[in-house]
């Protein structure tokens, strides 16, 4: 028997956006970055999860489980013993489960890719830049500030912050949008699976997550 955590880790993603009553755009919610590192924890969870429940299903011969799902175990297994990138494992295992190449364009993705930047900008934290008194937070944090420019989800107003860059990206925006893209990766992952004894727990997920028991769940409490 396991106990999967995946959707309990978006849960407290979910919770965290949840707990925001300012405006969408309003800047300093704290609880922001929980649901940016959370919903990237969930990522991992699932990833790692997954593996383990292929790997379970060679211990029951009675259940026969098309060959990609222990080619994927092993795989999985491999990356993470090799210390291979949460994409690298998407990008293989999505490979090794549908023979299809992840389209690396689709929004999905690049907010992924974005999404993944932005939790290891916060966990491996470097200083903040020195700066004139009057240049304003935008240009001291441009590099990172134009990768989110177009997604009109960091703070709309700067007069607020003490300077660090984390101030434009405290908002229930950003929040939400953390958990909605996490919630997308694991969604668009599960409908790749083939029928086997991992597809199970593939459709509760393809169902927890969908976009409406989603977006419920963050409106709850308005």
């Amino acid at each position: 028997m396991r106990i999967f955590e995946t959707g309990s880790l978006l849960g407290v993603a979910l919770d965290a956006a949840k707990s925001i009553k300012a405006p969408a755009r309003y800047g300093g919610q704290k609880p922001a970055l929980v649901s940016i590192v959370f919903s990237v924890v969930a990522l991992e969870a699932f990833v790692n999860e997954l593996t383990e429940l292929a790997l379970d299903a060679k211990n029951y011969p009675s259940q026969v489980d098309p060959p990609v799902i222990s080619a994927f175990g092993d795989c999985m297994t491999e990356a993470e013993s090799s210390h291979a990138s949460l994409q690298s494992k998407f990008l293989l295992g999505n490979w090794i489960l549908s023979g299809e190449r992840l389209d690396k364009g689709t929004q999905m993705y690049q907010d992924f890719i974005l999404l993944v930047h932005l939790r290891n900008t916060l966990l491996h934290f470097n200083a903040n830049p020195a700066f004139e008194q009057s240049t304003p937070l935008e240009e001291v944090h441009q590099e990172l500030f134009k990768k989110f420019r177009s997604k009109n989800i960091v703070t709309e107003d700067t007069q607020g912050s003490d300077g660090t860059w984390t101030f434009l990206f405290e908002t229930k925006a950003v929040a939400e949008w953390s958990c909605r893209t996490a919630a997308q990766m694991i969604r668009d992952f599960c409908s790749r699976v083939p029928q086997s004894t991992v597809k199970a727990l593939c459709d509760h997920f393809v169902q927890a997550f969908a976009p409406d028991n989603l977006f419920r769940t963050l409106r709850a409490s308005e």
